[in-house]
């Protein structure tokens, strides 16, 4: 609607001021100009168009708002009419002068007949020049009807909306709401409801909205506006629509503004993009924090405030304001992922004059991250995911592959990479070359971007190979992926750096592992971190390419692990940080399906644990696992080494259906406690067993081996005695081997022999079948084998006389007559080598020349007897040959 003061009522204005003379308006003439736009201007030369007169009315009240603006008022009664304006005019009949004119949208006058009522309308004109209500000789205050309150409150609605807008953000979400998900039933997709903020006016969805989409992409719009009822009742109200193509803000036919914004991307039936913004923060606000010389920065806010409130009591919410921030403050506008803004929180936390700091996410929110998320020198800080997911994303936003084969060697030439899509990398990042499969395929080491040119990257060092080191070309289509973790820090690569009290909890890291471009361990882990009691607690992971953790001094405490195609925790650190980083632990973890890509491709995952450089100092307890592809843990190495394993604590650990216990354990490893684990289908590797058999510094105890996998259980005494039982024993239903008391079966001690060890080896069988087992001893010592339950009869015993160095064995048969000692072989079937009775010594079925052998029989000299044709032959040898001195023929 448009309104003017006509220049002809200008002029009388001026002419009565002049003159001091009263003004007289006093007659509204409406009109129905044909062709006429409502919201063009008005020409202020324009005249009454007699032609298109419908209706005068003469003025029927009048009002002084203030002395400037004065309002001229008619009311059409439903006895008026019917007719339709479009035109109205104020026109001072004394001075035959046309004063105002307005254009509005068409109206509809009726009258009441029968069976219908008329409608009844007030007109008011306002009009406003200097000094009018004195010139017109108004005094009154006008009534409330004459006031025509829909722009004022037009203006306050825009008002609100601007300020919403500047103070919070012109466009933003809380939490999911307004987020467009796609749905079971194929092509169609839901709006989830929520609150958000369109241009800065207030929307609420309340209920689920369904869209249905034919083809693709297409991309979702909001539509906020403002709009009354029939009961005058105004309120925000939102429409959605679905095109491929953009659509900005607009005014309806009803001149109703209407404001349009982009709120995701639909590629196919299962994929959205979600494009809203969920961050409520001024922009300028986060630009102001970022500038390095801001007088305004979070951190001397926090500072002032601190100060300000230094003679007050504290609480925990005053902490968490000063010294957190959220990462939300530093997401931009347009950037894909959280990599960069989680850059720069880390950057603006390492800056901060005081210690203590924690990077809070966006309770619930999903983050994907594609780029190295550097700590450098920060120390205590606390990274706290606050319930959300980070996800890394598909390696085809950071990768690349060769377009030019690149040359053997170190020169220049080695280091100039002409990659398809250089867009992928910037000058500082670090990058890989992946020739395919396993730790020979990929470059050892990453190496740094100096520049990009075109689609030319310049690297600082050219890729080393483990079996070919510089000597072999790259060829054409290799994979240069860049490196990406979600936490890089020092420790591991860089001699002598740590980071103090570092932490991470509460969250969920999904590294994407299919979308990955290689399973070694140098490429894929997740989290690298030397600390000095650091902690990484409350978290689960999911889904790794390769390793998840690597680093050192760290408290690594009630998590979850699933699906790594790595080690959970792969050991590291310098030996120049090792006495920075004290100590590390793994303790209550929940872990299954673990180290899927396997050692073969990996190169280096030995363990669901895996110790590497300078590994050791390390706790391993109460930890549940199942479902290894590799043993629980990985190769523990000698104490003589360069950068030395030293210390391992296993205690209480619940493994299920792991290959074996632990990949390798040096026979002269220093401070090894294997205490209380139970093993279910998990076997000992007879080298672990071995080291486990000869080392006093390696303590091993209350062990329970479960299971039908005919594996070796891994089970010793006291080794004060130097004892080792390694039972080499299918353990089936209701089978069970322990160590008691001799003390509890005095009555088995046949040859009344002390026990000096202080224990029996009690083995129960079903259907009291004796399983097979093994001892191995170094001191006197007595072992009785009987029927578990049983009385002392029907056993038999074993002595070693360390004095008389003399092994003896004992059998006690039921009745105390008849049995036997045999010893027998099983390869395919039975064969009994030698047999003890009653009768004499019997040898039988000899396999390998059927001999008897008096001295050593690789030793000259010595004699045997042999069986050769079915003939007797009395052999000496001499010169390394066996030569007959008799024969007693068969026949």
């Amino acid at each position: 609607m448009a309104q003017v003061i006509t220049l002809a009522g200008e002029k009388l204005f001026a002419a009565k001021a002049q003159a001091n003379q009263q003004l007289d308006i006093d007659t509204f003439i409406f009109a129905n100009v044909a062709g006429q736009d409502s919201t063009a201007a008005i020409d202020r030369n324009e005249e009454i168009p007699t032609g298109s007169v419908v209706f005068e009315q003469n003025v029927q009240q009048t009002g002084r708002i203030n002395d400037n603006v004065v309002v001229y008022s008619t009311v059409l009664d439903s006895l008026t009419g019917p007719f339709e304006f479009n035109w109205v005019g104020l026109y001072s009949s004394v001075n035959q002068t046309l004063v105002a004119i307005s254009h509005v949208p068409t109206v509809a006058k009726t009258i009441t007949a029968p069976g219908s009522a008329g409608n009844t309308l007030n007109r008011n004109f306002g009009i406003e020049y200097s000094g009018i209500a004195d010139l017109a000789g108004i005094s009154v205050s006008p009534e409330t009807w004459q006031l025509d309150f829909s722009a004022r409150l037009s203006g306050m609605d825009e008002l609100t909306r601007q300020l919403a807008s500047d103070m919070n953000g012109k466009d933003w979400f809380i939490d999911d709401g307004f987020k467009v998900v796609s749905r079971s039933t194929a092509n169609t997709f839901s709006v989830t409801p929520g609150i958000g903020y369109v241009s800065g006016l207030r929307v609420e969805l309340k209920n689920e909205q369904i869209l249905t989409l034919q083809s693709y992409p297409q991309f979702v719009y909001v539509d906020a506006y403002f709009d009354g009822n029939a009961s005058s009742t105004w309120k925000p109200k939102v429409a959605f629509t679905v095109s491929n193509t953009e659509i900005d803000d607009y005014i309806d036919v009803n001149g109703t503004q209407h404001y349009v914004l982009k709120i995701a991307k639909i590629t196919s039936f299962d994929t959205v993009e979600d494009l809203r913004n969920i961050n409520g923060l001024k922009q300028q606000i986060e630009n102001h924090i970022n500038e390095t010389e801001s007088a305004h920065k979070a951190s001397a806010i926090s500072l002032a405030v601190k100060d300000a409130l230094s003679n007050s009591k504290l609480n925990m919410q005053d902490t968490s304001d000063w010294y957190g921030v959220y990462l939300s403050q530093f997401l931009r506008d347009g950037e894909q992922g959280m990599s960069h803004a989680f850059n720069r929180a880390l950057e603006y936390c390492r800056n901060l004059p005081y210690k203590g700091t924690r990077i809070i996410f966006e309770r619930g929110a999903l983050y994907k991250y594609d780029d190295d998320h550097i700590i450098g020198n920060l120390s205590n800080c606390m990274i706290d995911l606050n319930g959300s997911t980070v996800q890394r994303r598909s390696s085809s936003t950071f990768s690349s592959t060769t377009t030019q084969v690149i040359p053997a060697g170190t020169g220049l030439n080695a280091r100039e990479i002409y990659v398809a899509d250089a867009s992928k990398f910037k000058v500082g990042d670090f990058v890989y070359s992946i020739k395919g499969v396993g730790l020979d395929n990929i470059s050892s080491d990453a190496r740094e971007i100096q520049s990009i040119a075109g689609n030319k990257l310049t690297i600082a060092g050219a890729f080393y190979y483990r079996g070919t080191q510089y000597g072999s070309n790259t060829p054409t289509g290799v994979t240069i992926c860049k490196r990406v973790r979600f936490i890089g820090g020092g420790g591991v690569s860089s001699a002598g750096d740590y980071n103090d009290k570092i932490v991470l909890c509460n969250g969920e890291l999904d590294g994407n592992g299919a979308a990955q471009p290689s399973q070694a361990w140098v490429f894929n882990a997740e989290i690298n971190l030397s600390s000095n009691r650091g902690a990484i607690y409350g978290m689960t992971f999911r889904n790794t390419a390769a390793e998840c953790i690597t680093g050192h001094g760290i408290d690594v405490n009630s998590n979850q692990f699933f699906d790594m195609g790595g080690s959970c925790f792969h050991l590291s650190v310098h030996d120049n940080s090792l006495d920075k980083t004290g100590g590390s632990w793994f303790r209550n973890n929940q872990c299954e399906r673990t180290n899927l890509a396997t050692q073969a491709v990996s190169g280096h995952a030995e363990g669901l644990v895996t110790f590497s450089w300078g590994a050791g100092r390390l706790v391993v307890a109460d930890n549940i696992c199942k479902d290894g592809t590799e043993p629980f843990l990985g190769a523990f190495g000698s104490p003589t080494e360069d950068n030395p394993d030293k210390y391992l604590v296993v205690h209480g650990n619940t493994l299920e259906r792991f290959p074996t216990f632990m990949s390798y354990l040096a026979a002269d490893a220093v401070g090894v406690s294997i205490k209380d684990n139970i093993l279910i289908e998990t076997g000992v590797a007879p080298q672990v067993q071995e080291a486990i058999y000869a080392n006093p510094s390696i303590k091993c105890s209350g062990n329970i081996s479960v299971g039908s996998n005919g594996r070796p259980t891994l089970e010793n005494v006291s080794r004060n005695e130097r004892l080792a039982i390694g039972n080499d024993v299918q353990l089936q239903a209701r089978q069970r081997a322990v160590i008691s008391d001799p003390n509890a079966h005095a009555e088995l001690s046949a040859l009344n022999v002390p026990n000096p060890i202080n224990a029996q080896l009690v083995l129960q069988g079903v259907n009291s079948v004796i399983t097979e087992h093994a001892a191995r001893v170094s001191a006197d010592y007595k072992r009785s084998i009987y029927t578990a339950g049983g009385p002392a009869s029907s056993t038999a015993s074993e002595t070693w006389d360390e004095k008389n160095k003399q092994l003896r064995y004992s059998i006690n048969p039921k009745g105390g007559s008849g049995g036997s000692f045999a010893w027998t072989t099983y390869s395919g079937g039975t064969r009994k080598h030698l047999e003890v009775d009653d009768e004499g010594v019997a040898f039988n079925r000899m396999q390998y020349g059927n001999a008897t052998y008096y001295g050593e029989k690789h030793i000259d000299g010595s004699w045997r007897v042999i069986i050769e044709s079915g003939n007797l032959l009395h052999q000496k040898r001499v010169d390394g040959v066996w030569v007959t001195k008799q024969t007693v023929a068969g026949q």
